[in-house]
This record gives C-alpha cells, sequence and structure tokens, in this order.
C-alpha cells in the first residue's frame, strides 16, 4: 500500500482536482458497490481511503459497517464528528446512505483544499453552520465551481436533499472521469501544478 489519502494530503497540502476527480471516481464506485449489496459503511473519511502503489482507491475500516435496508434508520453514533452528518451529531436516527453521502462530500472538500470545512472544537457551532448550510472555501485555494457545487450539493443539511451516488457520477465536475483500476501511479509531482 502506498498508505491513506490524508498522509497523501499531508505531503501535498491538498490533492489537486485532476487527481482528485480519479480517487474520488473509485471512492463512488466502491460506495455504489456497498449500498448495492445493502451495507452502509458509516465511517468514511480520508483515514479509511487506503491506495495501492498504482494510486487506485481501497476503501477500508469496516468496522461501523452495518447492513441496512434502504429505508432503515440508524441509532448508533458511528464516524469521527469532523466528518459525521448533522443528524449524528444531534442523535436523531438517521439513514447510514444518506449519512455516508455526507461524508464523502466533507472528504471531498478535504481533498481538493487540504482543510476541514468546519472546525469540530466547539460541536453547537459546527452543528449551527451545518444547518444554516454555510460552507467556506478557502480563498487561497483556485477551485472549479463544479468541484465546489458538487461539494455544496452533498453536504446538505436534510438528508433528503443530499445528492444521491448516481447524480454525483453525473455531475459536471466527475462526469466521464475514467475510474479503471491504474498500472501506475500518479507522477509524484502532479499535486504542485494549479488545479
Amino acid at each position: 500500500m502506498h498508505g491513506d489519502l490524508l498522509q497523501r494530503i499531508k505531503k501535498n497540502d491538498r490533492i489537486n482536482e485532476n487527481e482528485g476527480r480519479f480517487f474520488f471516481r473509485q471512492l463512488i464506485e466502491a460506495l455504489v458497490y456497498l449500498k448495492s449489496i445493502n451495507i452502509a459503511h458509516r465511517d468514511i473519511k480520508c483515514e479509511n481511503v487506503l491506495l495501492d502503489n498504482c494510486d487506485n482507491v481501497k476503501l477500508g475500516d469496516f468496522g461501523f459497517a452495518r447492513f441496512m435496508k434502504v429505508d432503515e434508520l440508524s441509532h448508533t453514533f458511528c464516524g469521527s464528528r469532523a466528518y459525521v452528518a448533522p443528524e449524528l451529531l444531534r442523535s436523531h436516527p438517521y439513514n447510514g446512505f444518506l449519512a455516508d453521502i455526507w461524508s464523502t462530500g466533507i472528504l471531498l472538500y478535504v481533498m481538493v483544499t487540504g482543510f476541514m470545512p468546519y472546525d469540530d472544537r466547539n460541536i453547537g457551532k459546527m452543528l449551527e453552520k451545518q444547518l444554516q448550510h454555510r460552507i467556506t472555501f478557502p480563498r487561497r485555494r483556485s477551485l472549479s465551481a463544479e468541484v465546489k457545487e458538487l461539494i455544496c450539493t452533498m453536504v446538505h443539511p436534510e438528508p433528503l436533499k443530499r445528492r444521491p451516488y448516481h447524480e454525483v457520477i453525473k455531475s459536471s465536475w466527475l462526469a466521464n472521469t475514467k475510474y479503471e483500476l491504474r498500472s501506475v501511479p500518479f507522477p509524484q509531482n502532479s499535486n504542485k501544478t494549479s488545479s
């Protein structure tokens, strides 16, 4: 293994959008597969996205994963505070698949900016910003309007308004992104370029 996504982000300050598209597309494919077999991961974060020697994504740490029916609700708090959906922070019953979409949107934000979108040191303030759908992007990061729009539609405080995976794949930022397994890693300096 080549480490995890968080290590790659720390090494390069962030992941540029071109490389990020590939990683994100592979991650979405893994989540689509899990949903097809009725498994919600419930702990999606950068540390649980592993990269092999050719920079292919491997989703790991299924300790909180659960077999669930599509409309079934869970009551167990799972995941890392900085990545979990607001319904978990409010101790409300939640749909694991919709909570995974939120966490995946947070992961995308972290990947392309190198920062967390919300400060989890004060849960009350973080939850307030989440429920108001306030998400800001660092000015010092040049990001496409398409990736910002995708993040905002995945990180929506109302679970049923979150963009489902089949629409994520068709989004203007991700459409036509190849996700087949790579046989060689990305060039080492690929993150030094602009998005």
